[in-house]
């Protein structure tokens, strides 16, 4: 079976389970790039993970080569990310007669105009994707609810790098005073207001 797995790019901590996803299938990561708006210069060299790739991957350029790829796989797995180039993928597997299996992220429908605007296709995808892989139970229970059910709702943790965060801190190297750490980008959407609202109160 020939599996076509579209992605944007190739973070280090997502490489160990692509390059297990082709040792174990015959699996392609075909990488579309983009989100330039919130991908940091050093993540989007996309070039370079491609040359450092240790399983088959190349560029995907555009929607038309994402609607071409039912073509030659039989599998197609496509990430909620990436504008049109979910809508088209699923089209042209469905053209195809293909499987499709929506990589869904989002645990709450996202509230910019273009995510309005192509609500009815994207709630389209969710209903009669053949199976959606949810990184958290979450994000399951979000795609259940769009789906009327859960029986071909996969649960597959997010791929993180658990080194990074499982370090330990000694009371002794701690600096005197509150700590506080923030994970996530500062833009609106992720809570920054009420992070600036919060800090005043920390003693």
């Amino acid at each position: 079976m020939t599996i076509a797995l579209l992605t944007n790019y190739l973070p280090p901590y997502r490489t160990p389970l692509y390059r297990r996803l082709a040792e174990r299938h015959e699996l392609e990561v075909l990488c579309f790039g983009g989100g330039e708006r919130y991908v940091p210069p050093w993540f989007a060299d996309l070039d370079r993970q491609l040359d450092e790739a240790p399983f088959p991957a190349r560029r995907l350029n555009g929607t038309g080569a994402a609607f071409a790829v039912g073509r030659q796989y039989e599998t197609i797995i496509a990430p909620f990310a990436g504008g049109a180039i979910l809508p088209a993928a699923y089209a042209g597997a469905r053209r195809r007669r293909r499987a499709f299996i929506l990589w869904a992220s989002v645990w709450a429908q996202p509230r910019s105009l273009g995510h309005a605007a192509a609500l009815p296709v994207t709630r389209s995808i969710y209903r009669n994707a053949d199976a959606v892989i949810a990184y958290g139970e979450h994000v399951r229970e979000f795609v259940r609810q769009i789906r009327g059910r859960e029986d071909d709702v996969f649960v597959a943790p997010q791929a993180v790098e658990p080194e990074l965060f499982a370090q330990s801190v000694t009371p002794v190297e701690l600096a005197e005073g509150p700590v506080v750490l923030y994970v996530g980008r500062l833009v609106e959407e992720k809570g920054v207001g009420v992070l600036l609202d919060a800090w005043p109160r920390v003693q």
